[in-house]
């Protein structure tokens, strides 16, 4: 295993274990209209991301005017990065909170909890090659340990189809990530995401209803805010989509495993209860999951195997996208109401506030 797959993998799991163990920043804002305050909280990491993409910019300019490439975002990069703030962000929510009104916490997040296997899975096809035999083991593992983690719950199907989308849209932020981060760069990437993100969720929360319940936020939700803006999603963001690019999308996707865990060292730290064996037993099947998918033998071109091209009259007319990390913790939220009561941990949205 290469040393930059390594950091990359590094990268990720740290953004996940901080996602997991921000579920008490969580809490404190269970009162604020949702949609409002996600629009909230990207409005200030697009401030954050600004000045350091003007700093970027600047740097880059001698680098680039040598080599010619152009600086500007292309038309079809901008439908890219709408898309990966339109599901991964937008869609996301609103499925996941959809979905939270129709079945168990346990429920959404065993289902959500897929995501290393969706991208496992996705991320090969839409480059042509048959998926990692290693890495789609790995992300089986993952997502047992995570169902052990969730544990089991009831929910009726339009629960779980909203679950899928919200699957669907966080699996999406990875896997629209990757397909525009060679040319733009995590900096870029992370603001542009934010800055067209804030326009959607005003938007959502008026289809809500929020705008009767919009009010400033008091010193501690404004806090809160600030954190979930600047160091979950600004410094979030760009050490995920860095993560990415030096170990591959679909070992950043594993690491979202680790997102319980980060949840039980917060749990056992702030509340000073020990989680169940069965949790405990998870977490370690999870990580059991991310040493085989760390060691997984990256695929040099001799031995890539790009799948064969179909006969035309059965060539695909579409291809598949489905997609994060931030996201969870509308999960995360509603799991920590019901806990206590029904010994459920649930993974936090990275994006999610």
């Amino acid at each position: 295993m290469k040393a930059p797959v390594l950091l990359g993998m590094g990268l990720c799991a740290a953004v996940n274990l901080m996602l997991g163990a921000s579920i008490a920043m969580v809490r404190l804002l269970l009162s604020y209209p949702l949609f409002a305050g996600q629009a909230m909280r990207y409005a200030i990491a697009a401030a954050v991301l600004l000045p350091t993409l003007v700093a970027v910019g600047l740097m880059a300019r001698r680098d680039v005017a040598r080599s010619g490439e152009r600086l500007k975002v292309a038309p079809a990069e901008w439908a890219w990065l709408a898309l990966l703030a339109a599901a991964g962000l937008v869609g996301y929510n609103m499925c996941l909170v959809t979905a939270l009104e129709h079945a168990d916490a346990a429920v959404v997040s065993s289902v959500v909890g897929a995501v290393p296997l969706a991208v496992g899975i996705v991320a090969p096809l839409l480059r042509q090659h048959l998926p990692s035999r290693h890495l789609v083991m790995a992300a089986v593992i993952v997502v047992g340990g995570t169902i052990l983690v969730h544990g089991a719950g009831q929910g009726s199907l339009l629960g779980v189809g909203f679950a899928i989308g919200a699957l669907a849209g966080d699996s999406a932020f990875a896997l629209v990530a990757d397909k525009v981060l060679p040319r733009l760069g995590p900096v870029r990437v992370a603001t542009y995401t934010c800055l067209l993100a804030v326009p959607m969720l005003l938007s959502a929360s008026i289809v809500a209803g929020e705008p009767t319940s919009w009010r400033v936020p008091n010193a501690t939700e404004w806090l809160v805010l600030a954190g979930l803006g600047v160091l979950l999603t600004a410094v979030g963001f760009c050490a995920f989509f860095r993560g990415i690019q030096m170990a591959s999308v679909e070992r950043a996707a594993l690491t979202v495993g680790l997102v319980p865990l980060g949840t039980v060292l917060a749990m056992i730290v702030q509340d000073g209860a020990v989680p169940p064996a069965v949790q405990l037993a998870g977490v370690g099947v999870v990580v059991l999951g991310l040493i085989v998918g760390a060691s997984a033998p990256a695929p040099s071109p001799r031995h890539v195997r790009p799948m064969q091209a179909p006969a035309p009259a059965f060539a695909p007319d579409r291809h598949i996208l489905v997609a994060d990390a931030d996201r969870m913790l509308a999960v995360s939220a509603h799991a920590a109401e019901t806990r206590s009561t029904r010994h459920v941990l649930a993974v936090p949205a990275g994006r999610e506030s």
